[in-house]
């Protein structure tokens, strides 16, 4: 049911009818909360409607709820589920805070290469808009060295 309803709501942004396709995006939302795209949606008919306020507080609140989630599995060691949520919280709405976190999830699984990426990555997006992103500078560090023990270049 909540993929009808995203399919109408998608639809009726295809139409131009932004009104619409919120009641609708809305609807299916009640259905399958957890749903990132829906709410992706959702704010991108109020971006349509030139509501950016709203466009970007609905992204951001869905984004700090997989963010929280990620954050959750993390805590439970369960590392490939904490990486999907702090993936599709970056999907939902920009931030670097979900990528050093997903730095974080790769570091403990042993992906020191996917850590390194996810904060280079947060430092380039933090540079782009003027953020503060030094925060992702020690655990890129400290993946280096980890990688490098792990090749038997540098004792730890």
């Amino acid at each position: 049911m909540a993929d009808a309803l995203k399919a109408e709501g998608n639809k009726l942004f295809a139409e131009k009818k932004f009104e619409e396709s919120i009641e609708k995006f809305t609807q299916a939302i009640e259905l399958d909360p957890s749903n990132h795209v829906l709410y992706s949606n959702r704010s991108g008919a109020y971006a349509s409607l030139k509501d950016y306020t709203k466009a970007a507080k609905e992204a951001k609140a869905k984004a700090d709820e997989l963010k929280k989630q990620g954050t959750e599995f993390y805590k439970k060691r369960q590392f490939d589920e904490a990486i999907e949520k702090y993936n599709e919280a970056w999907e939902t709405h920009k931030d670097i805070t979900y990528k050093t976190n997903l730095g974080a999830a790769k570091f403990e699984k042993g992906d020191y290469e996917g850590c390194i990426q996810a904060c280079n990555e947060a430092v380039e997006y933090g540079r782009e808009i003027y953020a503060e992103y030094r925060s992702s500078w020690p655990r890129a560090s400290s993946a280096w060295v980890a990688r490098r023990a792990r090749e038997g270049c540098v004792t730890m």
